[in-house]
């Protein structure tokens, strides 16, 4: 019983700690777009682009640069800040 009064506190400590890590920005919204990997290749990917310019993203350490559709196709370029989104 000694033991358990010391371990509680203590316990309730490390968890507090542990979810403080465990929350996220809410006001992100992530979308679902697409990028012309290779031409006719299309691939989705979860972007949290924002603005009224081009979305476009890059692969780490890849230099290509991809440009983010709302479809697969180009008809529909999706919106962003125009700055490039490492992922």
């Amino acid at each position: 019983m000694k033991n358990l009064k010391l371990m509680l506190p203590m316990l309730a400590f490390i968890m507090a700690i542990g979810m403080s890590f465990a929350f996220v920005d809410a006001n992100k919204t992530v979308v679902q777009g697409y990028y012309e990997a290779s031409p006719g290749n299309w691939q989705s990917v979860n972007v949290d682009c924002e603005g009224s310019s081009d979305c476009k993203i890059r692969f780490l350490p890849d230099p290509t640069i991809y440009k983010v559709y709302a479809t697969p196709d180009t008809s529909q370029p999706l919106d962003g800040s125009g700055e490039v989104v490492d992922l």
